[in-house]
């Protein structure tokens, strides 16, 4: 199990960013604080408060990444459903 401050293994996973699938490399990070939340289901409630967070986390220089079960499609309608 990783520590807060240990680094995070080097990955490369699917993403919904801006409303599009794309992948994302942890290289990306590189240098940045980082916080992965792995959340067991992904409803309304979760994207909108993720949405919210992203903003308190980057103004303290962190990029914020979350990971749910769910298949990719379920995903897209998730920018609609948060105003984006």
């Amino acid at each position: 199990m990783r520590r807060i401050g240990e680094r995070a293994p080097r990955f490369r996973v699917p993403a919904l960013m801006e409303g599009a699938f794309t992948y994302i490399d942890s290289a990306r990070f590189q240098g940045r604080w980082m916080v992965l939340c792995c959340l067991p289901s992904l409803g309304l409630v979760e994207p909108t408060f993720l949405d919210q967070q992203v903003e308190a986390f980057a103004q303290k220089g962190a990029s914020l990444l979350a990971v749910g079960p769910e298949d990719d499609s379920l995903h897209q309608p998730w920018p609609s459903q948060i105003g984006e």
